[in-house]
């Protein structure tokens, strides 16, 4: 069996970017911090840090600009989508520090257009509820609770010699505990098969997670020490967080959100049915989990 791989992360706590926006940072970046303290979960804007010394600023799940030391400078940059430019093939990335300025104003366009190209595209919520992206589900679950989740798409290679990546969508702090949380719609397929005797693909998927949180419990749990601290230092971080008694938990927790609403009884008796099935796979498996 291949080896598990080393967690492996580039973060420097006195990198160029993070020592520039602690000392003189440029007003776009506290129009960011400003925000985020007078949004609600859905309109919501977070802040996570990136181990390769990078900042991500997300809305409603999507990567709204990518804040970076580039030539001896930071520099703010986007999707091109989200800044109305259609282009034909190939995604690029456009300078938006002059959309930041105006962050939630009438005239700022940058939610508006991530929100129509990527988290509600075609307006696809508003038609069909049920229809939620997951990646708005994971900003709303973020800005409901703030105070609590300390970073989102945790990302490694999981294997030493494969390209496989794990990918877990939050990190969060609970009694002074790291804990990583993975998120579910209700409808996932990964949840489960049709064929009952096949096990369903979220069963794999934890199992991976766990392996690899025990494999790497210490050198993770030293880099969100630092992690921490840095979002401490510049404003993103408010929570009561002791670093130096901070614990891990490899147990990795799934949390499925049942968006399912009221609907014909011959339908509501299948999903009740899909619900039993998928928890049955969960608890033969012994899947920390918890619908929502």
């Amino acid at each position: 069996m291949s080896q598990i791989a080393k967690f492996q992360a580039d973060l420097d706590p006195n990198h160029k970017l993070f020592n520039y926006l602690r000392r003189s940072a440029p007003s776009w970046w506290h129009k960011i911090l400003n925000y985020r303290l007078t949004a609600t979960a859905k309109s919501g804007v977070y802040v996570d840090i990136r181990k390769d010394n990078t900042i991500n600023v997300y809305y409603q799940g999507a990567s709204l600009a990518k804040i970076e030391w580039h030539k001896g400078g930071v520099v703010a940059t986007t999707h091109h989508k989200y800044l109305g430019i259609e282009r034909c093939g190939k995604t690029v990335y456009y300078p938006c520090e002059e959309q930041l300025e105006i962050l939630g104003q009438r005239e700022c366009y940058l939610l508006r257009n991530a929100e129509a190209s990527y988290t509600n595209k075609d307006g696809r919520e508003e038609l069909d509820a049920e229809k939620k992206c997951e990646k708005r589900l994971q900003g709303e679950v973020v800005c409901s609770s703030p105070g609590m989740y300390i970073d989102s798409e945790f990302a490694h290679r999981y294997q030493e010699d494969s390209r496989h990546t794990i990918r877990i969508d939050l990190v969060r702090v609970v009694d002074n505990t790291l804990q990583f949380v993975e998120l579910k719609r209700i409808q996932d397929p990964r949840l489960l098969c049709k064929d009952v005797n096949v096990t369903p693909e979220i069963i794999t998927q934890m199992e991976e997670y766990r392996r690899f949180l025990e494999a790497n419990s210490e050198s993770i749990l030293d880099y969100y020490r630092g992690l921490i601290e840095i979002k401490r230092s510049l404003g993103l971080l408010l929570s009561d967080i002791d670093v130096d008694r901070l614990k891990i938990c490899t147990m990795p927790r799934l949390e499925i959100h049942n968006l399912y609403r009221p609907t014909l009884k011959h339908f509501e008796a299948r999903r009740r049915q899909r619900i039993e099935r998928i928890e049955s796979h969960l608890k033969a498996h012994n899947i920390d989990y918890c619908i929502k």
